[in-house]
């Protein structure tokens, strides 16, 4: 049962692909979906052997997947999280590696806005002060 649900979902999923083929929700639901069926490939004697490692590549993928949207919702811990247990989960792919990177790099980049923020913060509370105090010392009030 479902495996049919799996399937028809994937179906469903790859024609919203058609429609909106940027959207990253839809691609990795997608990759999730794919890594869940059964894998098979053809022998050379055209006998079907089934992949062993599928559900490791589920679970991966399924990593990935959560970490992309708590990149999305801006839960940079969450992210950083999902994508290490996806590399734990396939050591051999370097998609968790480049994800992490890319946490990381927002990390920094989130780290280095809020240094900013704060120091313009403490520019406009204190800039009107310095201003003010000129004007009293250089008019002797």
């Amino acid at each position: 049962m479902v495996a049919k649900t799996d399937h028809k979902a994937l179906e469903d999923l790859e024609e919203a692909r058609k429609y909106a083929p940027e959207d990253q929700d839809i691609c990795s639901t997608t990759t999730t979906l794919k890594a869940r069926q059964p894998q098979t490939v053809k022998d050379a004697n055209g006998k079907d052997i089934v992949i062993k490692d599928a559900p490791a590549q589920a679970k991966m993928f399924n990593f990935l997947a959560m970490g992309e949207k708590a990149l999305k919702e801006d839960s940079l811990d969450d992210a950083l999280s999902a994508f290490l247990s996806a590399r734990q989960v396939n050591e051999k792919d370097p998609t968790p590696l480049v994800r992490l990177g890319m946490c990381s790099s927002k990390r920094a980049i989130c780290s280095r806005r809020s240094q900013i923020s704060q120091r313009l913060k403490a520019l406009r509370r204190n800039v009107p002060t310095y201003i003010q105090n000129t004007f009293a010392r250089s008019f002797g009030l």
